[in-house]
């Protein structure tokens, strides 16, 4: 495996990937039962954490594709597709663990009992995470 891109590029995709994961995890506070249940702090706090760790996925599944998908297909849907599968993942196991739990008002995926907008979530910002640090970085040039 090589880097194609610069050490920056992957720094600011990270950036990008937290920051566009964190305003969505503060959108969604209210769909978990868990987070309304410790206090507005702890669960800001919660979610900047979950923000990290989408951050980490945003950057491995650009680096995956980067050296393994068909550059003329391009990126996005192959982004897409794996940022949708990473959050059925995440999904599954934090709930199995208990490490948080959906409100009833949270619209779930039939048969595997997975919440809709955090599979949303990665779904989009995945691919946007990497449209928007594209842009950014070929601004600076």
């Amino acid at each position: 495996m090589i880097f194609r891109k610069s050490r920056n590029f992957y720094w600011v995709l990270f950036a990008v990937g937290f920051a566009l994961n964190l305003v969505w995890e503060l959108g969604q506070m209210q769909y978990f039962t868990a987070l309304s249940e410790i206090g507005y702090p702890r669960a800001v706090l919660f979610c900047t954490l979950a923000s990290v760790v989408d951050g980490v996925a945003v950057v491995s599944i650009f680096f995956v594709l980067e050296n393994t998908a068909i550059p003329e297909l391009g990126y996005y849907p192959f982004a897409a597709f794996f940022g949708g599968l990473t959050a059925v993942l995440f999904e599954l196991v934090a709930t199995k663990l208990g490490l948080w739990a959906y409100a009833p008002d949270m619209p779930e995926i039939p048969f595997i009992k997975v919440g809709l907008l955090p599979f949303i979530q990665l779904l989009i910002l995945v691919p946007a995470s990497i449209f928007v640090t594209n842009i950014s970085i070929e601004r600076k040039k």
